[in-house]
């Protein structure tokens, strides 16, 4: 079974992390994690600098990603797992869109993500990254509740 973790190195993540570690022990599993980049539109206002600004944004947020899947190494690394690891450009699309792409061009079986907590309004102005992910879905989905030590921090 191909396991595939949405990793952006938020607790949440990290907690759907461990859920797909588990998982993947207890099934004999394959473990696919990856981190997302934006793809950056620069405005053409910032002139002769727009091409430097941009070059500096985009290795940013490579840097920033291949930090967050280092961790994420680190954490599988601890469990005896040795997963594949991707950082994947969003071309200015939905997260939730991004995430079933990625899922199918792993043939993974099963995707993991983290829940995170939105309030009443945020969920009604962003959505929920999840919920568009387990409407749109072909295969299957977990999305990770927070363990129990995450639930009395609350």
């Amino acid at each position: 079974m191909k396991i595939m973790v949405a990793f952006d190195g938020t607790n949440s993540s990290i907690n759907a992390l461990n859920y797909a570690l588990d998982l993947k022990n207890s099934v004999d599993g394959y473990l696919i994690m990856y981190s997302i980049t934006e793809n950056k539109v620069v405005p053409p206002y910032f002139g002769e600098y727009s091409g430097d600004f941009f070059n500096e944004m985009v290795e940013k947020d490579e840097e920033t990603a291949e930090s967050v899947l280092d961790m994420a190494k680190q954490i599988a690394n601890k469990h005896g797992v040795t997963p594949e690891v991707e950082i994947v450009d969003m071309p200015n699309e939905d997260t939730a869109e991004t995430i079933l792409k990625t899922a199918y061009k792993f043939n993974a079986d099963m995707i993991v993500m983290g829940m995170r907590r939105l309030g009443r309004v945020e969920k009604l102005i962003l959505g929920s990254v999840s919920a568009k992910v387990i409407q749109n879905s072909k295969i299957a989905v977990l999305v990770a509740p927070p363990r129990n030590e995450e639930k009395e921090k609350k």
